[in-house]
């Protein structure tokens, strides 16, 4: 499993960071819509987490972003301490189908998501999912 270090830890909410990982140039292809398994150093096990940032964003800034909980005692997620910059993350992946297709049929879609599930959706507002035009220009 490759490792990369934390770039940026953002608290996101009381419970929960943004953190970025620095791929140093690496490629690391994946899909919107896909995770990824992350261990931290001195994590005692490794926990799948959605991939938050679109590829074409990761392709080009060559960050990576997850959402990830961080409870203090660690029951659900990781202890903030384990986020902080600079700390090494092993990660193994991408993992997941709940992927779009690139040629869909259907012309209108909804999502509806919650918890982990919305960072799939977050990331289709990123530039994940291209909007297509129809003959008209109607999208």
């Amino acid at each position: 499993m490759p490792t990369f270090p934390i770039r940026e830890a953002i608290a996101a909410t009381p419970r929960a960071h943004i953190i970025r990982l620095d791929l140093h140039g690496e490629a690391f292809p994946y899909l919107a819509g896909q995770a990824a398994y992350l261990q931290p150093q001195g994590a005692d096990k490794r926990r799948p987490y959605s991939i938050a940032s679109a590829p074409e964003q990761t392709a080009q800034d060559g960050l990576i972003e997850f959402l990830v909980g961080t409870v203090g005692d660690g029951s659900s997620g990781l202890t903030p301490d384990l986020v902080r910059p600079g700390t090494p993350v092993s990660i193994d992946g991408p993992v997941g189908s709940f992927t779009f297709p690139a040629h869909p049929h259907e012309r209108r879609f909804v999502f509806i998501a919650f918890g982990r599930a919305e960072q799939a959706l977050r990331i289709r507002e990123q530039g994940g999912v291209q909007e297509q035009q129809g003959p008209e220009g109607e999208s």
